[in-house]
């Protein structure tokens, strides 16, 4: 593609090509000819071309200046991802054409011309003579590029790679090869899951082992099920009965923990006799689909978000333990600063009198527990002990101990969303994290819930200790970053609260 305008930097063209796309993406295409419009959108194929050619020159020379520790990122791709907002599998693929530079710069001149070779096709041929010796791999894509540049369709470039194949590594090369071993758990909106994968011949054989037994087992009156639902139904069998038999690691010996989520304006308002999964199921129900929708992108801690009869039936036998939570609202410090003044003057007049200052003081008190995280412990203890999820109050500030108590890392991966704390994004789930102390314990740093947040083993074991970056946790639970020179870096931001409670309650 021939440049018709000369450009002296990357941002005046950049500038150039936003004003170009903006004007093709209103343009009223019902109006125009369909000449027109096929030519718009052979365009743009072309310019898919050229942009794979910019995403891997432009990728592998920041790659080679790791430029991706300058934003505290441990790879190219995360940066797309957390930078660009892009998915996961868009950024692999953007990061996947810098490899692409190294290896293939045939194709990839090929690609910055736009016009010899589209995208889809590149990746195409890359993929086939990749699987060549490496001596053989420039000769190999000089002559499908100019197959292409000369006419071919893509069948008969297959019918040349595969030759070249045939010639350079014999026939039947895929005989014995067996597909790389991978599983991968996927959950939509509502929870389900998608499972995908490649399974290894000895993991394959203890798969059906297990699974075609218990399918076969299952026999039920006018069963009507198909083969993939009875299998399906085996599969979870499969995972009661190893819950059940308390093999899983880090389940304290019962066969499933279930995380009971109370938030503190609906334990403030718990009725007596009022039943807890009753009122989470209906008043917090969109706020847990919400979780799940998120656990959909990133795995988290390894646990599932379930609401209702779900919750019910996986909470029979299982280990609870309940969470507080509560949503900092700062409307009300003005009227609680107020009441203060009020207080402190009438304190101060020459006759007091003692019912005003009894009536201040409760509705200072209100506010003041309304808010406060001390009240929480209070209201499990005695509200919650009546229906079971009471229990002593787990104290969340233990001073220095050697290792981190499993309540206080549980509150730590409740606060950071279950992934890598790190501000910007990271995407690492809970599980493959490590409890950091933000000031360090050699420095006077407690085991306590203020002081601990998770991060991945990049930005804890590289970023933090080896390049000597550095955290805070700040009063509203958010994570400040700062570079090694102190200057601040980034700032996390909270998710968005529930709706707040129009008004205190007044505490007799």
């Amino acid at each position: 593609m021939a440049a018709d305008l000369e450009f002296t930097s990357t941002g005046e063209a950049i500038t150039v090509l936003r004003s170009a796309m903006g004007y093709l993406a209103g343009i009223d295409y019902p109006e125009l000819p369909a000449e027109t419009i096929g030519g718009v959108l052979a365009a743009m194929e072309q310019i898919d071309s050229v942009q794979a050619a910019v995403r891997g020159r432009a990728g592998t020379a920041f790659i080679d200046a790791q430029a991706h520790l300058d934003w505290g990122y441990r790879s190219l791709s995360a940066w797309y991802r957390n930078i660009t907002r892009v998915t996961d599998p868009a950024a692999g693929a953007h990061k996947a054409w810098a490899k692409r530079h190294r290896d293939h710069p045939l194709v990839m001149a090929a690609l910055a011309g736009g016009e010899v070779i589209s995208e889809s096709w590149a990746r195409q041929v890359i993929g086939w003579t990749s699987r060549l010796p490496e001596e053989f791999v420039p000769q190999a894509d000089q002559i499908l590029v100019q197959a292409a540049a000369d006419g071919v369709d893509l069948a008969g470039l297959a019918r040349i790679a595969a030759e070249l194949t045939a010639r350079l590594l014999g026939p039947d090369t895929d005989d014995g090869k067996e597909p790389g071993p991978g599983l991968s758990l996927e959950t939509t909106f509502e929870g389900a899951g998608v499972l995908t994968g490649n399974l290894s011949p000895e993991c394959a054989a203890k798969v059906k082992a297990v699974l075609e037994p218990l399918a076969a087992a299952d026999t039920r009156p006018d069963d009507h099920r198909s083969f993939h639902e009875k299998m399906h139904d085996a599969l979870d069998e499969a995972m009661t009965r190893l819950l059940a038999a308390r093999l899983v690691p880090q389940s304290q010996g019962a066969p499933s923990t279930a995380i009971a989520h109370i938030h503190f304006g609906d334990l403030v308002q718990l009725a007596e006799g009022t039943g807890l999964l009753d009122k989470w199921a209906a008043e917090v129900g969109a706020l847990w689909a919400a979780e799940r929708a998120g656990a959909m992108v990133q795995p988290g801690d390894g646990g599932a978000w379930l609401t209702g009869d779900a919750a019910r039936r996986f909470a029979c036998d299982a280990m609870i333990v309940p969470v507080v939570t509560a949503n900092l609202d700062t409307r009300p410090l003005g009227q609680l600063i107020e009441l203060c003044g009020q207080y402190q003057h009438t304190a101060q007049a020459g006759r007091p009198d003692p019912a005003e200052l009894d009536d201040l003081t409760r509705r200072i008190l209100g506010m003041v527990i309304a808010i406060a995280s001390g009240a929480a412990s209070y209201l499990r203890r005695n509200q919650l002990g009546q229906i079971g999820l009471g229990g002593p109050s787990l104290p969340l500030d233990v001073g220095q101990t050697d290792r981190i108590p499993v309540h206080i890392r549980r509150a730590v991966s409740l606060r950071d969303r279950g992934t890598c704390a790190f501000p910007g994004g990271c995407g690492a789930p809970a599980i493959r994290c490590d409890q950091h102390h933000a000031t360090h314990r050699e420095h006077g740093g407690a085991t306590a819930l203020a002081n601990i947040c998770i991060f991945c083993q990049f930005h804890h074991d590289q970023l933090i200790h080896k390049l000597g970056w550095s955290v805070t946790i700040e009063p509203d639970g958010t994570i400040t970053a700062r570079k090694p020179d102190g200057t601040v870096y980034l700032r996390s931001h909270p998710p968005p609260p529930r709706p707040a409670v129009t008004s205190p309650p007044a505490w007799e």
